[in-house]
């Protein structure tokens, strides 16, 4: 088996004909798609069944609900292939999909190759049949995570070779899993190859996790940046300027979500969390020297007070 392809599912039956649709007709053939329904109470788990019946190369595990880091580790454990991909179950790929990322993995010989990716809702198709590649080295790649561009934080526009993800595992009861993930898989390849090609289709739901209305549970995000840091800071030390730019200005829009969102007692504990972990990873004098004046004003305002810096952006719309 060359590729698996894991398929996190949870109640996305609207959407998850069209998603295994998107996979079994791949150019590339050779290949098991992992369709872990997750607890799923909306007939999502009975139209998986339906699909390994269709399919052969679709296999399916029912589990007790615990959430999509701990359903992308089950289906970790049940990939048998020699290289992984992800793919969430309310989205859709390109027919030459992994075709494309394989090829890339084994044109430029990297064990992560990745592509561009875009809404769903865009229907006409958008890659190219001859990419252009470009090969980027361990660092570079790593800015491109911090910055969230071209390669991206997220996991589904990506294909790693099995050995890049040995004893690496998904946070679980957590949000922003990928936050916490992609950083340590970039970070165990020398170089990655990025196909400029948007080839992953991915779909924004008001229902979805990330859709969800505002909560604690989503200062996550500054958990997994944080985390993040403290890795760059051992292996990385030249990108720990950029990590702690997302980090601070991560923690600004939370704080300003918060605002809006929580009551008093919940804006007061992500107040606590959120200027906790800001004075703890505070510029140096020669990273302020660095930020545009901007963004060296939101910093220090922040040392008066974080709060009052959200409110003061909040009041004039920036950031949001």
């Amino acid at each position: 088996m060359n590729i698996s392809v894991i398929v996190p599912v949870y109640n996305t039956a609207p959407y998850l004909d069209r998603c295994v649709e998107s996979l079994t007709g791949q150019t590339l053939e050779n290949l098991e798609i992992l369709l872990v329904d997750d607890g799923s109470t909306d007939g999502s788990g009975a139209m998986c069944d339906a699909w390994a019946l269709r399919d052969s190369r679709v296999r399916v595990l029912h589990r007790k609900n615990g959430g999509l880091g701990s359903a992308r580790n089950a289906g970790l454990f049940m990939a048998k292939g020699s290289w992984i991909s992800f793919v969430d179950s309310d989205d859709w790929v390109e027919t030459s999909f992994l075709e494309t990322l394989l090829d890339t993995a084994i044109r430029m010989d990297v064990p992560l190759s990745c592509c561009g990716y875009g809404k769903s809702d865009r229907e006409a198709p958008l890659g190219k049949a001859m990419p252009d590649i470009q090969l980027l080295s361990r660092e570079t790649a790593m800015l491109d995570v911090i910055e969230d561009r071209r390669t991206g934080v997220v996991v589904w526009n990506k294909l790693y070779a099995r050995r890049l993800l040995e004893g690496l595992s998904f946070p679980e009861n957590r949000l922003h899993e990928d936050e916490y993930f992609t950083h340590l898989a970039v970070g165990r390849a020398d170089r990655v190859a990025y196909a400029d090609t948007v080839l992953y289709r991915y779909r924004q739901r008001p229902d979805s996790i990330m859709g969800a209305a505002f909560s604690l549970k989503r200062l996550d995000a500054a958990e997994a940046k944080a985390a993040r840091l403290r890795y760059l800071r051992e292996t990385m030390p030249g990108l720990v300027f950029p990590g702690k730019k997302s980090l601070f200005f991560t923690c600004l829009c939370l704080g300003q979500l918060s605002l809006r969102s929580l009551d008093r007692p919940e804006r007061r504990q992500a107040a606590a969390y959120l200027t906790r972990t800001v004075q703890e990873n505070q510029f140096t004098r020669t990273e302020l020297r660095q930020l545009k004046p901007t963004h060296r004003f939101w910093v220090f305002l922040s040392r008066i007070s974080l709060g009052l810096t959200c409110r003061i952006r909040n009041l004039l719309n920036i950031g949001l």
